[in-house]
């Protein structure tokens, strides 16, 4: 008897390593039905539960439930290990109940959670209102079999702390299962009803609150009625107790008098609130100017403001935004601005997102796919500076989840979002868990194994894996059922193989040991994929690394298997052998790590990308400028409308190039751009070439037959390059000529100014008195006639007056000459008296020089 008790120990151990060892999963139930009370004293030392919780991992229900029976009864042996295990395992069920939208997982978690109330019923107390936060929903639920598991675990709760749980809420949910036409349910619900009853001490108010139960437990009670739903009815009656017939009639009667319409609960309805004065009218006006406004050519965000902006107006544009063709060449634009700033786009977030928002939510899913794909290209290159948009993001993100056209696309948005924000993100992650693992249900993919969106959400649990620490209990069942789901595409079995090997070497997976192997291992059996059954290897080889010597249960199993199909796996074997050497096998995981972890360069966001100047082919740019040939009005409409698009073509900043395409859009863009698109070319210019050019513009300025439009673009022009102190050579005597036949009197004002002070001589006197009386500035217009007779001699002429407008001394001017009745001072005579509305002087200067006036001055 000694010898039997002393290999005891050693038996239990090679026991369970036969659990660990065999793919038969009735040979690991059986294991663990055979686990008798007799062995308690053993079972309860702390290696032995090490591996009975490992064990917990199995994937077949049946086993956790067996395993967990045998915990349940070891609880009062090592109390100190077993309940905080016992404790962190319900908030896992809990949360799995309350989050995952598989229905197999919630019924399994539900009634994992009945069995750890009834195992730890001393501790379950704190954990109620969580308890019943999570399964109270499902009490409900249109589906039986979670309704079910639901009312088992109320019941459960109700026999360990009935006194404490809340009849209000419970007892009008336990009612409605009296109404099921399943018997089974409807027993479940009588035992819960009574439990809940007897544990609070509600009776008789009941029937007073809820006047259809009466009718129901009669019913109940009925002879066609099963035996055990007629037993707990009686019981139940009995519980409840008997009500005052009286008393209760009168409580009828009210109830049907007052006849009142239940109020409905509020709802929480999720509304995107976007501010539409920054996305049209004066709002977007004034953030275009206030982003232009201090900033020249010579300022490095100039130009990529401009490009912006300009694209900003044709997404703002109405009757261009509903154009799917003008609305991907302008996001497209907009793609390669941000990607050519890398980083330093983020500045220009707060401009564009809320206009493409704005898009998204009045657009064709067409389009609302163009935009949400924009949005991603957006968010990888920005990276972590999208982080004031997420709320809104999310807004898109769970407004459109239901829309399969654009799901993959979101999926992806999501991706990106977990990948730059990593920790930021986790409120948005849980938020989204559920419906990410809801894409890899394998019931719902097509013939062919594939999923919508089903291989994007595997890339988002792989950028976002660091931080499932929390949410391991919900991923790994998923991506296990994945791997040994046989209909499931090979790639996707293959990247959630790949996704466990991750997840082993960023965290423990030791509690899911056992869910995870035995499927990889059956991967050997049925697949002969290469790339399948080598991340299957990599994935046993890891498992080793992080688990170390508690692997040992798996190692038959793995080498027989492995073994049988003929597979290379000198690493795998190596780690076997090297179990016991923890320091070794932590070095090999942190290789593994390193290896997978290896960052990739990302070209986007390179600081030296935005920099970096475009080549302009000043050949090219010659041939547009050259204006030989142009005569008539149509040839030089078509010379200019070339030479501003080439300007664009060849400008030197990546994001007006961007821009070219936009063309096509809107035709006026080169014309638009043209003063930006100049300056771009212009200082990258060599020397001849900017003297040909001028050139060119000098005969344009010449020329008899040019538009008036083109000549007040290339006066604009010269403002600009002014402004921006790189004047143009052109002779500003020109320039002023020019502006005034275009009727631009304040640019000629200043050109005839700027050649009056550099040299100032009569002839010029004339001119600016004119253009200041133009401009309706007659002050300025005597100053200068002032300045003229005080330093340039000149001499007054009688003319001058009326073009300052002082008609008096004009006036007497004209009544000075010689012969005032001639023909140039009577008109000038008239003029005066007519501005001075002395109209009867007019009548009398008429009737009198009217006999001595020649034929033509009549």
């Amino acid at each position: 008897r000694v010898r039997v008790a002393a290999l005891l120990p050693a038996s239990l151990g090679r026991l369970i390593a036969v659990w660990g060892a065999h793919g038969d999963q009735q040979l690991r139930l059986w294991i663990f039905h055979q686990l008798h009370q007799r062995f308690d004293p053993l079972l309860s030392q702390a290696e032995h539960l090490r591996a009975l919780f490992v064990a917990f991992s199995d994937e077949v229900l049946q086993v956790k439930m067996a395993v967990l029976s045998v915990l349940a009864r070891l609880v009062p042996a090592n109390t100190a290990i077993i309940m905080p295990a016992l404790r962190k395992l319900l908030i896992q069920m809990l949360q799995q109940v309350q989050g995952s939208s598989d229905t197999r997982l919630v019924v399994e978690s539900t009634q994992i959670t009945t069995k750890i109330i009834s195992a730890a019923s001393t501790a379950i107390l704190p954990y109620l209102p969580s308890i019943m936060h999570a399964v109270t929903p499902h009490l409900s639920s249109v589906q039986t079999h979670i309704s079910i598991s639901a009312l088992q675990c109320v019941l459960a709760l109700g026999q360990v702390c009935g006194n404490e749980l809340d009849s209000t809420t419970l007892v009008p949910l336990i009612i409605d299962s009296l109404t099921d036409h399943r018997p089974e349910k409807r027993e479940l619900g009588l035992r819960i009803l009574g439990t809940v009853v007897q544990g609070t001490g509600c009776v008789i108010s009941p029937f007073l609150e809820h006047h259809n139960l009466l009718d129901l437990l009669l019913n109940s009670m009925a002879a066609s009625q099963p035996q055990e739903v007629r037993v707990q009815a009686i019981k139940v009656f009995g519980i409840l107790g008997a009500i005052e017939p009286s008393e209760y009639t009168t409580q009828i009667r009210q109830h049907d008098s007052e006849g009142g319409v239940p109020v409905p609960a509020d709802t929480v309805t999720v509304q995107w609130k976007r501010s539409t004065e920054t996305v049209d009218g004066v709002g977007a006006e004034a953030e275009e100017i206030e982003l232009l406004a201090n900033k020249g050519p010579s300022h490095q965000d100039y130009y990529p403001s401009v490009a912006v902006v300009t694209v900003r107006r044709i997404l703002r544009d109405p009757s261009l935004s509903k154009q799917h063709h003008a609305l991907s060449q302008a996001m497209l634009a907009l793609r390669f601005i941000f990607k050519s700033l890398g980083s330093k786009s983020q500045r220009y977030l707060g401009l564009t997102l809320p206009v493409i928002y704005s898009l998204v939510s009045a657009s064709t899913p067409e389009i609302q796919q163009l935009l949400v794909i924009e949005i991603h290209e957006i968010a990888s290159v920005v990276k972590t500076h999208i982080q004031p948009y997420v709320a809104t993001l999310m807004w898109v993100i769970t407004e459109f989840w239901s829309t399969t056209l654009l799901l993959p696309h979101l999926v992806m948005l999501v991706e990106q979002l977990a990948s730059s924000l990593q920790l930021e993100f986790e409120s948005e992650m849980t938020r989204l868990l559920p419906q990410l693992l809801a894409l890899l249900d394998h019931t719902t993919f097509d013939s062919k194994g594939h999923g919508v969106g089903a291989k994007q959400a595997l890339n988002v649990l792989g950028a976002y894996s660091k931080h499932l620490s929390g949410s391991l209990y919900r991923v790994v069942p998923v991506l296990v059922s994945l791997v040994g789901t046989w209909s499931v595409a090979p790639s996707l079995r293959t990247r959630a193989v790949d996704l466990l090997n991750q997840l082993s070497l960023q965290m423990s997976l030791l509690p899911f040991s056992s869910q995870i192997i035995h499927p990889v291992m059956g991967l050997f059996e049925c697949s002969k994929e290469k790339l399948l059954r080598s991340s299957a290897i990599e994935l046993l080889t890891n498992m080793v690394y992080a688990m170390g010597t508690n692997f040992k249960v798996f190692v038959g199993s793995c080498t027989r298997v492995l073994g049988r199909h003929g597979l290379e796996h000198d690493e795998l074997l190596e780690a076997v052998e090297r179990l016991d050497q923890s320091e070794w096998l932590a070095v090999k995981r942190a290789e593994a790590l390193a290896k997978m972890e290896t960052p990739v360069v990302d070209e986007a966001s390179s600081p030296t990308r935005a920099s970096n100047k475009l080549q302009v082919n000043q050949a090219n740019l010659k041939k547009a400028w050259m204006t030989s040939g142009c005569t008539s009005l149509e040839d030089w409409q078509y010379w200019f409308e070339r030479f501003s698009t080439e300007l664009l073509r060849e400008s030197s900043c990546p994001s007006l190039r961007a821009c070219v395409g936009l063309i096509q859009v809107n035709k006026m863009l080169p014309r638009e751009l043209f003063n930006t698109t100049f300056v771009s070319c212009w200082v990258e210019m060599y020397e001849p070439y900017q003297d040909n050019l001028v050139d060119a513009l000098e005969d344009a300025l010449t020329a008899p037959n040019v538009p008036l439009d083109i000549l007040q673009c290339l006066l604009g022009l010269a403002e600009f390059m002014e402004h921006d102190d790189k004047p143009l050579p052109i002779d500003i005597g020109q320039l002023g000529k020019v502006a005034e036949q275009c009727h631009g009197y304040a640019k000629a004002l200043h050109y005839k100014e700027t050649e009056f002070m550099s040299c100032p001589t009569p002839e010029l006197v004339e001119p600016l008195i004119s253009i200041n009386n133009q401009l309706q500035q007659p002050e300025a217009a005597l100053g200068i006639l002032v300045f003229g007779q005080q330093n340039l001699g000149i001499k007054l002429q009688t003319t001058w007056y009326e073009k300052l407008q002082r008609w008096d001394e004009a006036l007497l001017a004209y009544q000075d000459f010689a012969d005032p009745l001639t023909a140039e001072p009577l008109i000038g005579q008239l003029n005066c008296l007519h501005s001075l509305l002395r109209w009867k002087d007019v009548l009398g200067l008429v009737n009198t020089a009217w006999d001595q006036c020649t034929t033509e001055c009549q």
